[in-house]
């Protein structure tokens, strides 16, 4: 298979509001739909807004992201309401490059930028999830470069 752009970019995942132990942020980006990021569950949920951050090792210029939901039976965890940040600078993130709503179904959505955004940071945040679910999850994150 053709490498991600998150590949490409070595980039790693180097803050989540919440994970699960066993299902950590960089299982979002590592290529593989079977693991996922999911939000803490247990011993309670973590209240939303929930987010993860990726650093990429060199700057790009993004014009959007793709998320991919879970991949199993469960649903729980899709992202409905969604904000998207690029940044040069991790402590500084500006007006959202993306915010919108997420389809709830398993394929993969995707979200563009009306403007191409350049940054070595990207922040995705969940602001909220279908049917009172207070969970977030993501089988796969990636970015899209034109």
């Amino acid at each position: 298979r053709e490498p991600t752009l998150l590949e490409k970019l070595n980039a790693k995942v180097i803050y989540t509001s919440s994970d699960q132990s066993g299902y950590e942020g960089q299982k979002a980006i590592d290529g593989d739909p079977a693991t996922m990021w999911h939000t803490r569950w247990s011993p309670q949920a973590t209240p939303r807004p929930h987010e993860i951050r990726i650093e990429l090792s060199r700057p790009a210029t993004i014009t959007g992201i793709t998320v991919l939901p879970r991949q199993d039976s469960n649903s729980n965890g899709r992202i409905a309401e969604y904000e998207v940040y690029v940044s040069t600078d991790p402590a500084t993130w500006g007006p959202p490059a993306a915010k919108g709503r997420f389809e709830n179904n398993a394929a993969l959505q995707t979200a563009r930028f009306d403007m191409p955004h350049r940054g070595r940071f990207v922040r995705l945040v969940s602001l909220g999830g279908f049917d009172d679910d207070p969970h977030t999850s993501a089988a796969h994150i990636n970015l899209l470069s034109d």
